[in-house]
């Protein structure tokens, strides 16, 4: 091989072509395009330096590398383009598909509730309970049950006798349960996705709305109320509470208005939510206490909160220039009442789920949490929503909270707020291709498990590869996080909610089916008795971000999961991050180490 030349003296590109030739096998030169236009020009400046070739750039090379970045920008564009249009006629089926399936269902249901309960005037005599029901019983009470769901529509006021038929039957489903389980047997499921008891999941409940007003903080013993002719009334225990900040409507993306983190995401899940009747189904709260200063002052500093308060005074100019100094960040006057109202909303869901006035809840709020760190912005993020959630899940009583994140970026703030603390088990799994993957973190690899007191605590799994599919999520699971659950017997589980891992979604490259993370919630319910709140947190393919709420809110809601067919076996690089996460948290787990001593063999 040539001798280097000096650094005055570059050498001609096609010297650099030839060595680059002369070893095939080096992987700097596999990764090279082969164009007209010499290789060398594809090295980064450090490679082009150790190389010897000039690391200045004349007009011509780079006019060609801005070619070419275009040209790949297009193509990049135009195959994302082509998938999600694959994806979104693949779900407009399903959905159409769907819709025509409920339609017949509610006609039979209708035949039914004339046919078997005999219904005069609106009102349903209640069905006497018991454990010898005939079967001809059990669905006349099911049936009753449904017709009594949706009598109660949104801003409709019951009277006092459909209400007290109403709290008479869930208090004969709460008995019922409460015998069963004494008896030691689980409820059957039904085919039709009813109410199963063993799993600590309640039977869907009627639309509601929280109390007015709004305090200063968690120090008083909050209620959601209904109001009737028979006044006010606590919000029974059953049924799957929405929580919803209305203000985001406000918090838009003012300089990149087609940004994907923007108010349409919230308008489409509750779009779908509405179509599927799934909100007939959930109670509905838009109004809460504000969170504290104390408590938003337990992760945030006051400097930042203060700049984050400031918006509001400002001009969008001035706002602008805040903002670069974050981390992909969007900023408007209507920020901070937006991101305070949405974390003032998970803390309150969460404190409502622990008090057990509540069975589960879904936060559907934005602007999302798990990038925002202590004293500044990031990563669309403002304040840190599950962090809240999860403090006020201890502070009313909780030992120990699970905190499940399947957002496929990292949570990096969520993990250093925990970092230390054997209270809070944090689990993250996400795209990091070995750290070229935002937010570009050391940190955020297998090896990072928690320090002092909270080691092993915190568990990471890397995905160093894109396009990974429901098999490498579903061996994950199986072997990572559902051993790690079942030794935790946690007291609360929190779902950082993050649909930009499913497929078709711009920012994630995944192929993950939005039907498999009900499974997860469906699995880890009994672990915890049920005490699940999801917060939403990224997802930017806004059909697909429905679906995927969607259908885990039919699992909150009692439902089965729907069944996944895996076509394809998880990436090798999949099972060695599972063996990586293995090693270094196996002392610290027992339910690992049965797993590596297995393997071993």
């Amino acid at each position: 091989m040539a001798t280097r030349p000096k650094e005055d003296e570059p050498p001609p590109v096609s010297e650099v072509v030839s060595k680059l030739r002369e070893f095939e096998d080096y992987n700097l030169a596999l990764s090279l395009q082969e164009q007209e236009f010499g290789h060398h020009y594809n090295l980064n400046r450090t490679e082009r330096k150790i190389m010897g070739v000039d690391t200045k750039k004349s007009k011509e090379e780079q006019m060609l590398e801005k070619k070419y970045a275009l040209e790949k920008r297009v193509a990049e564009a135009r195959e994302i383009a082509i998938r999600d249009e694959e994806v979104a006629r693949q779900f407009q089926r399903e959905i159409e598909a769907e819709e025509a399936r409920r339609k017949v269902e509610q006609a039979r249901i209708d035949e039914e509730l004339a046919k078997r309960l005999q219904l005069t005037e609106g009102h349903a005599q209640p069905i006497t309970s018991g454990h010898d029901l005939t079967e001809d019983e059990r669905i006349a009470r099911e049936l009753q049950e449904r017709y009594l769901r949706r009598l109660n529509k949104p801003n409709r006021r019951l009277d006092e006798e459909v209400q007290n038929q109403l709290d008479i039957l869930r208090a004969q489903n709460m008995a019922n349960g409460q015998n069963q389980g004494q008896a030691g047997s689980s409820s059957t499921v039904h085919s039709n996705g009813s109410y199963h008891s063993e799993f600590g999941l309640p039977p869907p409940s009627s639309l509601v709305t929280g109390p007015n007003g709004r305090d200063s903080g968690f120090t008083e013993n909050l209620n959601v109320t209904i109001t009737g002719q028979s006044g006010q009334k606590k919000i029974p225990a059953g049924g799957t509470t929405i929580g919803l900040n209305e203000s985001q409507q406000s918090h838009r993306p003012l300089v990149f208005p087609n940004h994907p983190e923007c108010p349409k995401r919230i308008e489409k899940i509750l779009e779908r939510l509405e179509k599927t009747r799934i909100l007939e189904a959930c109670q509905i709260v838009k109004h809460y206490p504000n969170i504290s200063l104390d408590n938003l002052l337990s992760f945030h500093s006051e400097q930042y909160i203060e700049k984050i308060r400031s918006l509001s005074t400002l001009n969008q100019d001035h706002i602008n220039t805040i903002a670069k100094n974050f981390d992909s960040v969007q900023l408007c006057p209507a920020t901070f009442e937006a991101a305070l109202d949405g974390i003032s909303c998970c803390g309150y869901l969460a404190q409502l789920i622990q008090e057990g006035q509540i069975p589960n809840g879904f936060a559907i709020v934005r602007p999302p949490g798990h990038h925002a760190l202590h004293d500044e912005a990031n990563g669309f993020c403002i304040f840190n929503n599950v962090v809240h959630a999860a403090k006020v899940a201890l502070g009313y009583g909780a030992k120990r909270v699970l905190i499940v994140d399947f957002d496929v970026h990292h949570g990096q703030s969520t993990q250093r707020a925990f970092y230390k603390d054997p209270r809070v088990t944090y689990f993250s799994i996400h795209r990091y291709e070995n750290g070229l993957y935002w937010p570009h973190l050391e940190e955020s690899n297998f090896n990072f498990i928690g320090e002092d007191e909270g080691r092993g605590y915190n568990i990471n799994v890397p995905i160093n590869e894109t396009h990974a599919k429901d098999a490498d999520y579903n061996f994950i699971f199986w072997n990572i996080l559902f051993p790690i659950a079942e030794e935790l017997n946690p007291d609360f589980v929190l779902f950082s909610a993050g649909f930009d891992s499913c497929m078709g979604d711009p920012l994630g490259q995944m192929d993950i089916s939005p039907l498999l993370y009900p499974h997860w919630i469906y699995h880890l319910a009994p672990i915890c008795k049920g005490k699940i709140l999801v917060v939403l947190e990224g997802g930017y393919h806004h059909e697909m971000l429905a679906i995927g709420v969607e259908k885990c809110m039919r699992v909150l809601l009692g439902e089965l999961p729907e069944t996944i067919e895996f076509s394809s076996e998880p990436k090798e690089s999949t099972i060695l991050t599972c063996l990586n996460v293995i090693s270094v948290l196996k002392d610290y787990w027992t339910n690992l180490g049965r797993f590596s001593k297995k393997w071993a063999e």
